[in-house]
């Protein structure tokens, strides 16, 4: 090859990574920079999945996250509860969940019970890759999504 025909790569190259940035396309590196954008203490987060089924429809079901005060707050489906726990959050030594005492009939009880045993048994919180909370327990595994604001 001569010259003359090297002189296109440079270009090309630009203008395919000029694309690949237009299109949203994301090294390793700037991934993982994303994830890490989304905190485990960011605030609300609302429960999508508890044991890979969906929360009761209609009924409030979130949680807030203390790291520094190292404390678990939020609403099961009928109750309000919290919690504390020390360690990481790789290795999680969660206490007893406590909570008011309202009775709400069916399945917002049956779900706060679930809820309580996964949080009371808790060895570990970690955002996924898609950036939802996941909290871990010998009990099972809930997830939740960063409340929408507004």
């Amino acid at each position: 090859m001569n010259e003359k025909n090297q002189g296109w790569r440079l270009p090309a190259i630009a203008t395919a990574l000029a694309v690949a940035a237009c299109n949203g396309a994301q090294s390793p590196e700037t991934q993982d920079m994303a994830k890490s954008s989304v905190a485990v203490d960011q605030g609300r987060w609302d429960i999508a999945s508890i044991n890979g089924n969906p929360p009761v429809s209609g009924v409030e079901s979130w949680l807030e996250i203390d790291l520094a005060g190292g404390s678990v707050t939020g609403n099961a489906g009928c109750n309000n509860f919290f919690a504390s726990f020390k360690g990481d959050l790789d290795n999680l030594q969660m206490g007893p969940v406590g909570g008011t005492k309202k009775m709400c009939p069916g399945d917002p009880m049956a779900q706060e019970a679930v809820v309580y045993e996964i949080l009371s048994s808790a060895t570990a919180m970690r955002i996924s890759p898609t950036g939802e909370l996941v909290v871990e327990s010998s009990s099972g595994e809930m997830t939740a999504k960063p409340a929408k604001k507004g």
